[in-house]
């Protein structure tokens, strides 16, 4: 509170007061983002082989809207959370198409959380660079 006749001094201690609170809770904010961030990212990991772990589902088990989900994934790790939970599953199909020569490409992809083949084959290209059909005959030659 200044008062009526404020000083330099008066002001200046309100100024600094303001901007402490405003740091105090910028703080507060970030460290809450960034465990939500890991909370998020934990969930991801266990769970990125559900064909039905989609962003809007995450949003809900946390109680949160899937776009405010998406900002603090994307604002603590740089990456958009759809990117991520289909890496998880290129990388869990990859090890699939090196190891089981014997499973068909469909139960590859459901086993590594997609639930259509088309959708799997063009996000694995996408990411890899080439079909898993190719993957799995360049890997086990």
């Amino acid at each position: 509170n200044i008062g009526k006749n404020p000083t330099i001094k008066s002001m200046k201690a309100v100024i600094m007061q303001t901007v402490e609170i405003v740091c105090s809770n910028a703080k507060e904010e970030n460290n809450r983002a960034k465990d939500i961030y890991m909370r998020v990212r934990s969930f991801v990991e266990e769970n990125y082989s559900d064909t039905n772990l989609n962003i809007s589902g995450i949003g809900d088990k946390f109680g949160m809207s899937a776009f405010y989900i998406s900002h603090i994934f994307k604002e603590n790790s740089g990456f958009k959370l759809g990117s991520f939970i289909n890496e998880l599953r290129v990388g869990r199909a990859k090890e699939l198409l090196a190891g089981a020569e014997e499973m068909k490409i469909n139960d590859i992809a459901q086993m590594s959380g997609f639930d259509n083949i088309r959708t799997f084959q063009r996000i694995f290209k996408n990411v890899v660079g080439c079909s898993p059909s190719e993957y799995r005959l360049i890997k086990n030659r």
